[in-house]
């Protein structure tokens, strides 16, 4: 049977009771919405109202009639829109006629709560999207107490059926909202129009159906939700902290269909297309064409392999504030502009070019895997103490200052997101120092099975083995700025011996192109720690404004070197740029001194830029001041602390 989709949109808007904020940007949001999914291919979306508002009872009378009159594999999309709270353990959604003066408050709202209707509708799938938790009414205006976020729902539907609950913001947070009169910052262009107004989360949601035509399911819906909701917020310069996405659901999300379309076709996936496109295949010796073929092939494959991995991996870091989706791609870029840079008749071996176009996406999908497997050591829950949990709370305490912060914080029940996002921060820099991250079969495990049948030669199960490809990893982390040392990697070493595919490697080449890739790239991770140490305190780092910042910097010829270009919303990342800034000068100064000598390994990279600077970092207009003298202590004590 053909499966249906079919979405009933319900917005309440305008409030009755005058200490609720009306909310006219609803039925935009919901007509735009329904136009798309029809677009899409929905079989109907239609947008609930009544001549006498979105009362309790029309809510309740609406969802059950959509639940009911489904057919057999139907996929239902309900989203409630409006202002929400939680009470005794039950979600809510405040419909129009919700009044303070009943009590207790949430007997007048809608429960979102249809489990009798769940387990007796013939729907295959069922996605609820509640855009709530608004920003704009206060919490002690609420009325009565025991007032706070969404719970953590327990399915009890049926086996067969897929129920999923996506809620706009995580507890204690809002679902935001543009005003008529907010702008984007200047010289930013995120697809909206001048004087719209609507809710972050209706409008990524709109935009994933628009932009994303094939077949989606949770997982993805989820992630690129997520990351369209953090270009809104930092165009828009939201003050409150960006909302995250929570999605309750018993089902698995990589397996649970929530939009129609063709099957994606692996072959278009960015990280796909970035290999097959990389100008270092186009360096090769002609002579070497069949090797480079064969490894180009098996590399497109690879990177269809290592996409799909990381976006189930990524999903695990939904709520990690330091995760950049967008990392690899500018890492990609990097490495192509370095490959243009080398001299006209500089030649990469099939080997390294195989290596140069994997390296950024191979990083990528390496360390959210690993990351994935051991967020159970975030947990402070004493009841879910593990091995790892210990060892990372050991670590905290080599960072004092950010130790008696996170004390301080909970000591005080901040109600920010400071300590999260520190706890994130450590989190990171303890993961880089497990040895057994570095254990080759992490990488088998990522790459799976080698693809080399009989059209295949055998000599390229070595090329891209684990314990190769661990070799760039490990040297790129715990060396990230300066070249390999002797005897770390591999040199003139024979591939594919006595074949007519013969050729050399020269692995630190490799390496050398891929840390100055991934320097010029700037991961957040690697900043200095004067980053983190603005968290906590009054003028904070804006986290979705440092990614921001990330995205829009450049590096500008600078003479023969390279200047880097950035505007900067806080004066510890203008700090931070510029101190990395000479981490990448010192990386290519270093990449220079050694090819001056014709017979080194890194001669062919004699003409890569030879220094580089912060020329043009610079602070915003709407940087908060702060003292010089404390940033020049701090600037002191990060740059003798290795990342």
């Amino acid at each position: 049977m053909t499966t249906r989709h079919k979405a009933l949109l319900i917005g309440a808007s305008d409030y009755d009771e005058p200490g609720i904020r009306s909310l006219p940007f609803v039925r935009d949001d919901l007509a735009r919405l329904s136009a798309a999914l029809t677009e899409r291919g929905f079989h109907s979306a239609e947008v609930a109202d009544s001549k006498r508002g979105i009362t309790l009872n029309f809510v309740n009378e609406q969802v059950s009639r959509f639940l009911r009159e489904a057919k057999r594999d139907d996929t239902l999309w309900i989203l409630l829109s409006g202002h929400g709270q939680h009470y005794e353990g039950t979600d809510h959604l405040i419909p129009e006629d919700a009044s303070f003066h009943v009590h207790p408050f949430a007997s007048s709202c809608v429960p979102i709560d249809w489990s009798k209707e769940l387990n007796e509708t013939a729907a295959a799938r069922v996605v609820f999207l509640i855009d709530a938790c608004r920003e704009g009414i206060e919490q002690d205006s609420m009325g009565p107490a025991g007032i706070e976020g969404w719970s953590k729902r327990k399915q009890a539907d049926a086996l067969r059926r897929e129920v999923a609950y996506v809620y706009a913001c995580s507890p204690g947070q809002f679902a935001l909202f543009v005003q008529e009169g907010e702008t984007v910052r200047d010289g930013v262009d995120v697809g909206t129009s001048p004087g719209e107004s609507f809710s972050l989360f209706s409008r990524a949601v709109c935009d994933v159906v628009t932009d994303l035509p094939h077949a989606m399911h949770l997982a993805e819906f989820e992630e690129t939700a997520q990351r369209r909701i953090a270009e809104l917020h930092t165009a828009y310069r939201k003050s409150r902290p960006l909302q995250r996405l929570r999605v309750q659901t018993d089902a698995e999300k990589s397996g649970f269909a929530v939009l129609p379309g063709p099957i994606r076709d692996a072959r278009e996936h960015p990280w796909v297309r970035a290999v097959a496109g990389h100008p270092a295949w186009e360096r090769t010796d002609p002579e070497l064409c069949a090797a480079r073929d064969a490894l180009k092939e098996l590399c497109v494959e690879h990177a269809g392999r290592l996409a799909e991995s990381y976006e189930q991996n990524a999903a695990a870091l939904r709520d990690d504030p330091w995760h950049d989706a967008e990392l690899a791609k500018r890492v990609h870029e990097k490495a192509e502009f370095l490959t243009g840079k080398l001299a006209k008749d500089a030649r990469l071996s099939p080997t390294e070019a195989a290596v140069l176009t994997l390296m950024p996406f191979i990083s990528q999908a390496f360390w959210t895997q690993e990351a994935a497997r051991r967020t159970a050591a975030l947990s402070g829950d004493v009841a879910d103490r593990t091995l790892e949990g210990d060892a990372f709370s050991s670590f905290i305490q080599q960072y004092p200052r950010l130790d008696r912060r996170l004390r301080r914080l909970r000591q005080t029940k901040a109600t920010d997101e400071s300590a999260h996002h520190i706890r994130w921060w450590l989190f990171h820099r303890w993961l880089l120092q497990q040895p057994d991250v570095y254990a080759p079969q992490a990488l088998k495990e990522l790459l799976g099975p080698a693809s080399c049948g009989p059209e295949h030669p055998a000599w390229m199960r070595d090329v891209l083995s684990g314990d190769r490809l661990i070799r760039f990893i490990k040297d790129q982390r715990t060396a990230p700025f300066a070249t390999p040392r002797p005897g770390e990697l591999a040199d003139h070493e024979a591939i594919a011996a006595s074949t007519i595919h013969e050729h050399e490697v020269h692995e630190s080449l490799v390496s050398c192109l891929a840390k100055a890739a991934h320097a010029l790239a700037v991961d957040p991770i690697d900043l200095p720690e004067v980053v983190a140490e603005h968290l906590g305190i009054s003028d904070s780092v804006d986290l979705a404004e440092l990614h921001a910042t990330l995205r829009e910097s450049h590096w500008l010829g600078s003479g023969a070197g390279r200047t880097l270009a950035a505007v900067c919303q806080h004066p510890a990342v203008e700090i931070a740029l510029q101190e990395h800034a000479q981490r990448v000068d010192s990386l290519l100064r270093d990449i220079n001194q050694s090819s001056a000598n014709t017979a080194h390994p890194l001669a062919s990279l004699s003409t890569l830029p030879p220094y580089a600077n912060a020329g043009r970092v610079r602070p915003s207009g709407s940087t908060p001041p702060i003292s010089p003298p404390a940033f020049a202590s701090i600037s002191q004590r990060t740059a003798s602390r290795s990342c």
